[in-house]
C-alpha cells in the first residue's frame, strides 16, 4: 500500500465505513429522540387503535431509564467498533480486500437486528409489527440549510480527516520505511547463506550496480555507500 493507489483505496474504503458508522448513530439519537419525547408516568400506558396498530401513550420511568441504559451501550459499542474498524481497515496492504472488508464490517452492525429477526419470539415480533411508528419532532432548518444532514456530513469529514492524518500516514510512512530499508527499490540481486552461516549476496551479470531505484533509505532519500 506504498503507492498512491494503496493509501487512496483505503481512504475510500473509510469514506465508505465511516458512512455505516455516522447512519448508525444518526438511528441511535433519532430513537432517543422520538422515545424520551413521549410522556412519562409511574406506569407505561399502550393503547390499541381501530385499525389494530398499538400505540405508546405513556412510558413508566423505569422503562425509560433501561431504555437510555441500552442506547448508551449501544452507542458505546458504536465507539468502539469505529475504532477498531477503520484501525481494522488502514493495516490491511492488499487493496482488493479494502473495500470487502468495509462492507464486511457492516455485518457486525446488523448483527443485532439478525438475531432480533430469527430468535425473537413470533409475538413479540408480531407486537413490534403493529406497533405504530413513533414521532420525532421536525428539525429546523438553518437558512435553508438542513441541520442533521449537514452535521452528519461534517463528522463524516472530521472523522475521516482524523483518521487520515494521525493514523493512516503513519501506517504508509512504516510502510515506506520499511521497503526503503529492506532493498531500496533494487531487486536485482540473490542472498544466501554459506555453510559457515554467514550471509553472502551478489548481483546478477545482468544487473548494473550504478543504476539503482530512486528511492532509498530511509525516508526514500537516494541510495548511497557506506564506510563499511
Amino acid at each position: 500500500m506504498t503507492g498512491a493507489k494503496g493509501p487512496m483505496m483505503c481512504v475510500l474504503a473509510l469514506l465508505a465505513f465511516l458512512m455505516i458508522v455516522v447512519n448508525e448513530a444518526n438511528a441511535i439519537f433519532t430513537l432517543s429522540r422520538a422515545v424520551l419525547s413521549l410522556p412519562r408516568g409511574r406506569s407505561s400506558a399502550i393503547a390499541v387503535g381501530p385499525d389494530g396498530g398499538l400505540r405508546i401513550e405513556r412510558l413508566s420511568w423505569a422503562r425509560t431509564t433501561l431504555f437510555a441504559a441500552s442506547m448508551l451501550a449501544r452507542l458505546g459499542i458504536c465507539v468502539v467498533l469505529t475504532l477498531w474498524g477503520c484501525d481494522f481497515l488502514m493495516a490491511e496492504i492488499d487493496m482488493n480486500e479494502l473495500l470487502l472488508n468495509a462492507v464486511a464490517l457492516e455485518f457486525v452492525f446488523r448483527f443485532d437486528e439478525m438475531l432480533f429477526k430469527n430468535f425473537a419470539p413470533a409475538r413479540v415480533r408480531k407486537l413490534v409489527a403493529t406497533a405504530r411508528p413513533l414521532h420525532v419532532t421536525r428539525t429546523r432548518d438553518w437558512k435553508g440549510i438542513d441541520v442533521p444532514s449537514s452535521a452528519r456530513l461534517i463528522a463524516v469529514i472530521a472523522l475521516l480527516s482524523g483518521f487520515v492524518l494521525f493514523t493512516l500516514a503513519p501506517y504508509v510512512h512504516l510502510l515506506v520505511s520499511a521497503s526503503d530499508a529492506l532493498c531500496g527499490g533494487d531487486v536485482e540481486f540473490v542472498a544466501t547463506i554459506d555453510g559457515a552461516a554467514i550471509p553472502a549476496w551478489g548481483s546478477p551479470d545482468t544487473a548494473h550496480p550504478g543504476v539503482v531505484a530512486a528511492r532509498g533509505y530511509p525516508d526514500g532519500a537516494p541510495p548511497g555507500t557506506t564506510g563499511l
